[in-house]
């Protein structure tokens, strides 16, 4: 290709033993330094039309990078040379910053993302008086002191997508942020039904107060009395496990409402878990710069003052950021990440937030309607009468336990229950030797 032709249809902004920067104006000028193949030179050609492009060549790394700037996009796009030969790909903006950071000056002048830098100075250098609108979307119209404009209050201003853009979340992480600060939230760290499973395997009783323990227990008497109060208090798996299973197949209804309550309660309480850790982690981590949250909530307002963000732009030598792209990048090299992966998972209760009194007065409810419905069922023959022969098998045996046959050695019995239909009491006899068994019902 023809060089001369090449350079003069282009401007050469710099060039030095290390570095070439080139404003290409037409698509042959675009192919000559970038040697582009067919279809991305037809490419480049549409972007002349419409934007300004910036050809920016490492000679020592012999690579390249396009940057296009117009109009109508908020921040310029960048391009940068394959692996597999010279075509365009999108490239990462700190990588070619870090790559060219020893020509800032160059990148600020022609490539600036924003000029909030120079309207800060501006003010610290008292060029601007009065109320100032700064043109980046992060900063509210800052009223300049008359007496020391550097120290003019700046107030920073987010949405929760904006804030949360800020840190180096994942997708995942941000719409679950989101979701837990929404006022129409409905994230589900336990469906109803991992709910139900629990009590069935007896985990939530062992969630009920002693005061719940008793009435559980005078239930518990009439239809598994071998699971005592005593035993309600150990909290044996075993017996949690076949008490809650029993109560299910004959009080649904209640158990369904026991259920429904514990989820309530604990959602919420892993909701307002997982809520004050966020905050915890996010909401304050700007102190470090020195800007600190102006409001009770979190995420939206902060503040600071111009001295302190002239220094932070100082700080990062990139005076051609916008003010998010500013902390972004304080952050990034701060190494400042989150990740909740497990607190949106199945998450975690902390005790201060559980409303455990709404749960048991709930439960206790429940329980309640279960004695009515035992001590109003027709297919209870007589609760006296029951509680009489309970209470006189319980005064030298427990429902549950085995015992040996005074008058024959080779068997043993345990006491199962008494039938409420017709108060006979159910044993089991076991024939030792041959670890036979048979159920059999009183006469």
């Amino acid at each position: 290709m023809d060089q001369q032709r090449a350079y003069q249809e282009s401007d050469i902004l710099l060039d030095n033993p290390e570095y070439l920067v080139v404003k290409p104006n037409s698509a042959y000028a675009a192919n000559y330094f970038t040697s582009l193949d067919r279809y991305n030179e037809i490419k480049f050609s549409a972007f002349l039309k419409h934007n300004t492009n910036y050809i920016f060549i490492d000679k020592n790394n012999e690579n390249f990078w396009v940057v296009s700037v117009s109009d109508d996009i908020s921040e310029p796009i960048l391009y940068k040379e394959g692996k597999a030969g010279a075509y365009l790909s999108n490239g990462d903006e700190d990588e070619f910053y870090e790559q060219f950071k020893s020509i800032s000056s160059v990148l600020d002048q022609y490539i600036g993302f924003s000029n909030t830098y120079e309207w800060l100075l501006k003010i610290k250098n008292g060029e601007l008086k009065g109320k100032v609108e700064i043109d980046d979307l992060n900063i509210e119209p800052i009223n300049v002191s008359p007496s020391n404009p550097s120290k003019s209050m700046v107030i920073l201003r987010f949405d929760i997508n904006e804030y949360l853009g800020l840190f180096d979340l994942g997708d995942y992480d941000q719409n679950f942020i989101e979701n837990i600060f929404s006022r129409y939230t409905n994230w589900t760290f336990r469906d109803w039904s991992t709910y139900a499973e629990d009590f069935n395997e007896g985990y939530l009783i062992g969630n009920f107060n002693e005061e719940n323990f008793i009435k559980l227990s005078e239930i518990s008497r009439f239809i598994l009395p071998e699971i005592t109060l005593e035993k309600l208090r150990v909290g044996g798996y075993n017996d949690m496990k076949q008490l809650s299973e029993r109560l299910n197949e004959l009080f649904s209804n209640q158990v369904e409402n026991i259920i429904s309550e514990f989820e309530t309660v604990n959602e919420q309480c892993i909701f307002d878990t997982a809520k004050t850790e966020i905050e915890e982690d996010l909401c304050n981590v700007l102190e470090k710069y020195f800007i600190y949250k102006k409001t009770q909530s979190c995420f939206y307002k902060y503040v600071t003052s111009v001295n302190n963000l002239i220094s932070l732009y100082k700080k990062v030598n990139r005076k051609s950021m916008s003010l998010s792209e500013l902390l972004r990048n304080l952050l990034k090299k701060d190494n400042v990440s989150f990740n909740y992966e497990e607190l949106s998972g199945y998450g975690e209760c902390h005790n201060k937030f559980y409303d455990d009194s709404r749960f048991q007065q709930e439960t206790s409810r429940q329980l309640k309607k279960i004695l009515e419905k035992i001590e109003d069922s027709t297919e209870f023959k007589s609760l006296d009468e029951f509680n009489k022969i309970s209470a006189e098998i319980n005064k030298k045996f427990k429902f549950g336990n085995i015992y040996d046959l005074p008058k024959d050695d080779t068997k043993s019995i345990m006491f199962r229950n008494i039938d409420p239909v017709d108060n006979l009491i159910v044993y089991i006899l076991r024939d030792k030797k041959s670890g036979s068994t048979k159920t059999v019902k009183s006469d």
